[in-house]
């Protein structure tokens, strides 16, 4: 299945194998990663997310949501840097961007997210790949309400696999037919959201 981005919380960022199988097959990614992941700053010399952020001025920071909630528009103040992962190149034709997510209500509450994607990419498309994760989790709460997906014991890796994947394929067609509803239903035009 073809996809253009993959996107992942800290708990997929800090792998490194992880992050090299997508440099050796070119694949585009924003992952969560955290505070302490080795990067080098422009100038090659080592440093971490954190001490990156530190040196920033305060006026880097726009305001831009990465997607629609479930209480409307989750809007965030946002800054990017280019970074280079130590010992981990990126792949062909592909940069790192290290991107810093500030809570609007509680500033001191900040996220990291690695992005490899495409020289030239615009970052409010690295951003709107970041605010994915939230319908990943939100795919995985639905299933687990709806289709039993958490409802098994784990005895077994066999069963477990065949009744995630049964619930999975259900899921994948219950979105499928609702998304089928909705193409016959008029729709207003997309506008950029009011953060």
């Amino acid at each position: 299945m073809p996809f253009r981005y993959f996107a992942a919380d800290a708990g997929y960022g800090r792998d490194p194998r992880l992050r090299a199988w997508c440099h050796d097959h070119t694949v585009a990614y924003v992952l969560a990663v955290p505070v302490d992941l080795p990067l080098l700053d422009a100038r090659g010399r080592p440093t971490r997310p954190d001490q990156l952020l530190a040196g920033l001025s305060k006026a880097v920071w726009e305001r831009r949501s990465c997607g629609e909630g479930t209480k409307g528009e989750r809007c965030y103040d946002w800054t990017a840097v280019a970074v280079q992962v130590k010992d981990q190149p990126a792949g062909d034709g592909h940069t790192h961007t290290l991107l810093v997510r500030r809570s609007v209500g509680k500033p001191t509450e900040i996220e990291y997210f690695l992005a490899h994607a495409p020289e030239h990419t615009a970052i409010p498309e690295l951003i709107a790949v970041a605010g994915m994760r939230w319908k990943i989790e939100e795919n995985n709460e639905r299933g687990t309400d709806l289709l039993g997906l958490g409802e098994y014991q784990v005895r077994n890796p066999t069963p477990w696999h065949r009744h995630v994947t049964c619930a999975m394929f259900a899921q994948a067609f219950l979105a499928v037919t609702r998304a089928q509803a909705d193409l016959g239903k008029d729709h207003p035009p997309q506008e950029e959201p009011a953060c």
